[in-house]
């Protein structure tokens, strides 16, 4: 049988760390997502009299109360 140790993890451990940088990976994909389509985002939500203040209620997920 060969050897799979590589830097000391075996198969079970390969498999966890792919798989915990894996989710690492997907979390940041929908972070950037999101970064980039705030503004316009924003621009939907809230109204745009409010300027900078829509942008930031958008990053803070707060709802829009009448």
């Amino acid at each position: 049988m060969i050897n799979m140790a590589v830097y000391g993890l075996n198969k079970q451990r390969w498999f966890q760390v792919i798989s915990a940088y894996s989710g690492w990976l997907m979390d940041g994909y929908t972070t950037i997502a999101y970064a980039l389509v705030a503004v316009t985002v924003s621009t939907v939500f809230f109204p745009s009299t409010i300027g900078i203040y829509g942008l930031i209620a958008t990053l803070a997920g707060l709802p829009l109360r009448k």
